[in-house]
């Protein structure tokens, strides 16, 4: 019988995990529902995704230890009516009943928002130590459990593999009252009128300025706007660093995408190697809370999850084959086909990683265009290049590949990279 935990976030990008034994199986509500950044659907709804993802990990409730939980509707449904998202609290079987287990024994926390960002981060991670920082567009209070009441933005720390008292060693602080996060989200409201643009904004910072107008649609005074924006954001995440800790940086939060600051922290500020997991932004909350619980409130030894453990161990529906025809596949794309692949488990998180993926020749100078055209999107949205590790340093700059497994950091092109795939 195995042990595992089972963890809830119920705000925007709702999502519900299972985490132990060294798996991770992790469910984002929008992948059942089909609408985009979806949300807590009632108490009906979480009872569906607790069935399906018990089924998905093959695991009975009686190997279910605790149950954590994210977001208001987690508060809702204890007696105590304490909020999501001011203490680190144990209220007993106060999460389970309403999702539909029927255990009473079942130990049930709360955990804060920004510590779920950063257990995410650090225990998915390859390394023994290292900084930890949590960044999103929100300001949340919450009281640390040996502490003042803090509003913050974002959170950096250090983490220490074994943890010991992981809470003697998090300092938070408040960044600004904009906040970097938000003002990404201010950006797309302003732009697309869409509080969930923040990609689409960040995208256009690849957009040269002579072709500007062309690509984007939009006058040429937004783009000196978003080039000081971005500097702000280089700006935090480099004042966020504590120098004479572990030159290492597992961060997430919806800011985390932002591969351009994740680069400059290794480029110019002495960041050995970057760990960002794939579902940094809120729709990979659960798994962190699950993983806080496992390992640091139950006490559970560290383990060291692959890289493929963590990218893939989202929802699939029906079971697909484990291979591609991986010969024809090439065969077509040297035709110059567009194919689309879609193979074992899903990804979690927004970044297609060669499961659920869109392939096409680089050799063409159109293919980016037509990519663009057959997704739907603007002109301006890049596509991420796909190499083989062995060749990688021969196309790429990579400054440490560790920090390139799941397309959340950027790399400058050397010249043969040019040639090859303009």
């Amino acid at each position: 019988m195995g042990k595992y935990v089972l963890a809830f976030y119920c705000g925007h990008d709702g999502n519900v995990s299972i985490v132990g034994e060294g798996r991770i199986v992790h469910i984002e509500r929008e992948r059942i529902t089909r609408v985009k950044h979806d949300g807590w659907g009632g108490a009906d709804v979480e009872r569906d995704l607790v069935t399906r993802i018990m089924a998905l990990a093959g695991i009975s409730e009686d190997e279910i230890v605790a149950v954590a939980g994210m977001g208001t509707c987690c508060a809702m449904q204890t007696s105590t009516g304490r909020t999501a998202w001011t203490d680190l609290l144990t209220v007993d079987a106060g999460l389970s009943s309403p999702y539909g287990l029927v255990r009473q024994d079942i130990q049930s926390f709360f955990i804060p928002h920004h510590l779920g960002h950063a257990a995410y981060a650090f225990y998915t991670s390859p390394f023994e130590e290292a900084q930890v920082i949590a960044s999103d567009g929100g300001g949340d209070a919450f009281r640390w459990p040996y502490g003042e009441d803090l509003v913050i933005d974002t959170g950096t720390g250090w983490a220490r593999h074994p943890f010991g008292d992981i809470r003697g060693e998090w300092t938070f602080t408040y960044e600004s009252a904009e906040r970097i996060g938000g003002e990404w989200t201010n950006f797309a409201r302003d732009m697309f009128n869409n509080d969930y643009a923040q990609g689409q904004v960040m995208a256009l910072m690849g957009v040269p300025e002579e072709r500007w107008a062309e690509l984007t649609g939009f006058d040429l005074a937004w783009r000196p706007k978003l080039l000081q924006l971005q500097a702000m954001t280089n700006w935090s995440f480099y004042s966020m660093l504590r120098y004479g800790a572990p030159p290492r940086v597992a961060m997430a939060g919806g800011v985390a995408l932002n591969g351009i600051a994740s680069y400059g922290l290794m480029r110019d500020h002495g960041v050995e190697a970057m760990w960002v997991p794939p579902a940094p932004h809120d729709g990979g909350l659960s798994v962190g809370a699950a993983l806080y619980v496992l390992h640091q409130v139950l006490g559970e030894p560290r383990v060291q999850y692959s890289p493929e453990t963590v990218a893939f161990s989202g929802y699939t529906e029906p079971a697909l084959d484990d291979e591609p025809p991986i010969d024809r596949i090439a065969n077509m794309l040297s035709m110059g086909k567009v194919v689309a692949v879609a193979h074992g488990s899903a990804e979690s998180g927004p970044r297609a990683l060669g499961h659920r993926s869109i392939l096409a020749d680089p050799r063409n100078p159109a293919t980016k265009d037509r990519i663009n055209q057959i997704k739907g999107r603007q002109g301006f949205r890049p596509v991420a290049p796909s190499v083989l590790a062995s060749r990688a340093d021969e196309y790429f700059e990579l400054l440490n590949p560790v920090s390139y497994k799941f397309m959340t950091c950027i790399a400058n092109a050397r010249p043969a990279a040019g040639e090859a795939a303009p």
